[in-house]
């Protein structure tokens, strides 16, 4: 009963398998017919648009001839890109001579006592001598200086015994007319100076020289450039760069040794020769050009 029962079984699931395929295959067949009448009803519909565009044609040929509108291409605009410019590059010196109008004296008061105390009281009398000399040629107060002090022992031959002090005071008068200089170094001397250091002039119109010199050497810069570029067949054209040269600030200064024998002998006369000579003032450029 078992074994019946199962074989039932089998055959209705097969024959519910053959149903189903049987209606799949009728579905599938319908779908292809619709597909086709799709098709065909597509298929008219083209065949009736190109009859109607064949009339259109036959109707307007004068629109068939007419040649067709072109399109004018968008105009590029053309950049030049610009060519490496051509320089010349040139250093230029120039210098103005002027006459220093100013004068810085150094001096100093030397002093030799047996003992360190008395070396000391002489070197501050005669300092003070000095400065009541200073005062009385009309030299202001301002204007002097302490510049260096110093006491040291001095020995023997032999080097083992001392025998006395020396002592130093360096002073500087400063902000002085050169024609008043001689004049005061010669009342120095007569008060108690003994030591000359040397005299540094200056320009009180360094300044204004200075920016002449710059001008001048601006001004011999492009005829420089100028004799480069006609050489090269060319010309100078703007100045692309300009810029200042090292500045010697020392030469706002002339330093002169001055002889502490010849200055006791004029010391006698109204004064000291002082001759400060010149100084030159000189400025330096460096200017590039371009090249035209």
């Amino acid at each position: 009963m078992i074994y019946m029962g199962s074989e039932e079984k089998m055959k209705k699931t097969i024959w519910r398998r053959r149903v189903l395929m049987t209606v799949a295959l009728t579905l599938f067949l319908l779908s292809l017919s619709a597909c086709g009448r799709f098709a065909q009803e597509k298929n008219a519909a083209a065949s009736q648009a190109a009859v109607e565009a064949v009339a259109e044609s036959e109707a307007a040929p004068e629109e068939q001839t007419k040649e067709p509108e072109t399109m004018e291409p968008e105009k590029e605009e053309i950049q030049v890109a610009g060519t490496d410019k051509t320089t010349v590059t040139v250093v230029s010196d120039h210098g103005v001579r002027v006459v220093p109008d100013t004068a810085e004296i150094m001096f100093g008061v030397q002093t030799m006592a047996a003992s360190a105390k008395k070396a000391q009281e002489d070197n501050a009398g005669d300092v003070n001598n000095v400065i009541a000399k200073l005062k009385e040629m009309g030299v202001e107060e301002k204007d002097i200086r302490t510049t260096g002090y110093d006491m040291y022992p001095r020995y023997d031959n032999n080097g083992q015994r001392i025998i006395g002090y020396t002592m130093y005071t360096n002073l500087a008068v400063s902000n002085q007319s050169i024609d008043k200089a001689g004049e005061i170094v010669s009342g120095c001397v007569e008060a108690g100076v003994n030591q000359m250091n040397g005299i540094t002039y200056t320009y009180s119109g360094y300044n204004e020289a200075y920016a002449e010199a710059l001008g001048n050497a601006t001004k011999a810069a492009s005829v420089k450039a100028e004799a480069i570029a006609s050489a090269a067949g060319r010309k100078i054209g703007a100045i692309e760069s300009i810029s200042e040269g090292y500045q010697n600030t020392s030469l706002r200064n002339s330093y002169q040794d001055l002889n502490m024998l010849a200055a006791k002998e004029e010391a006698a006369m109204d004064s000291v020769a002082i001759l400060p000579g010149e100084v030159d003032v000189r400025a330096t450029v460096t200017v590039t050009y371009v090249l035209e």
